[in-house]
This record gives C-alpha cells, sequence and structure tokens, in this order.
C-alpha cells in the first residue's frame, strides 16, 4: 500500500519537494525560481540548451561538473548564483562538490519542467530507480563489441 501512495504523488506534491530546503556544502538552500535569464545564464555557462536536453544526460555537462569547472571558481559561484535562490552569506564554495553542483542543476533544471508541466511524472517516478542501471547499461556487450572493432580497426 506504501508504494502504490508512492505512485500517486501529485504534480503539486512533486513542487512541494523541489521547492523544500536541502543542505548542500553544510548550508541550508533552496532552488530558485526558473526565470528566462537565470535560464539562458545557465545556457552560457554550460553551452548547453538546458531548455530542451536533460542536462546530466549530457556527458560533456557532467564532467564539467564532476570536475568542478576544472577548478574556475568563479563558475561554481556563478552556478549557485543561477541556480539557487539565494546563496547564503558565508557559503564555502570550498566545501562544494561536484556531485552538489550536478544536484543543483539537476533540480533546478526538474523544478522548471515541473512547473512547466513537460515532466511526466509518473514516468520519472517509474524512471528514477533504474538511472544507475541505464549508466550500466550504457556498456552493454552490443556496444563494448561495436567498440573493440572500431578500436581494431583505427589502430590497424
Amino acid at each position: 500500500m506504501s508504494q502504490e501512495s508512492k505512485e500517486r504523488l501529485t504534480h503539486e506534491d512533486y513542487l512541494q519537494l523541489l521547492q523544500a530546503p536541502m543542505t548542500i556544502a553544510g548550508a541550508e538552500v533552496f532552488i530558485a525560481e526558473p526565470t528566462v535569464s537565470r535560464m539562458d545564464g545557465i545556457n552560457e555557462l554550460i553551452g548547453f540548451d538546458i531548455w530542451e536536453k536533460n542536462p546530466l544526460q549530457e556527458p560533456r555537462v557532467h564532467r564539467l561538473l564532476l570536475v568542478r569547472f576544472d577548478g574556475d571558481e568563479e563558475k561554481v559561484r556563478r552556478l549557485c548564483e543561477l541556480t539557487l535562490r539565494e546563496v547564503p552569506e558565508g557559503f564555502d564554495f570550498d566545501k562544494l562538490t561536484g556531485l552538489e553542483l550536478g544536484v543543483l542543476l539537476q533540480g533546478f533544471f526538474m523544478r522548471f519542467h515541473v512547473q512547466a508541466g513537460t515532466i511526466a511524472l509518473s514516468q520519472k517516478l517509474m524512471q528514477l530507480p533504474t538511472l544507475p542501471t541505464e549508466s550500466r547499461g550504457k556498456t552493454s556487450p552490443t556496444r563494448s563489441r561495436r567498440s573493440k572493432r572500431s578500436k581494431a580497426r583505427s589502430s590497424g
């Protein structure tokens, strides 16, 4: 019964979750209200169209976040300014991990799409538990064999 009730979360339930505080780098923060200027700022910062596609499914974006923009502190600060309602005073950017940057970007992306009504929430609920499995699935035996063949051709 509890799993059944989890599957019946409403649009408002998801929006409430995305508007709730979370702890990032030891500080309580809130995901910002999506605006055109914030979305455009994120697109410019990461060089990716966040309007159309999930940024964390793009390997280049994923890498940028994990390595914290190759140590560019200004870009880390800018992403926080764009994705957070407000950066808390005394926020320690050195404690902020690349994974947490990904959480901020993904939370912002999801809030935008939940508010816009462009995410099918029932599908997202079903997909969430499979995300780690899907990423492992990218190295499927079929693709591995193709990769080995193409490597053999290029080295030959």
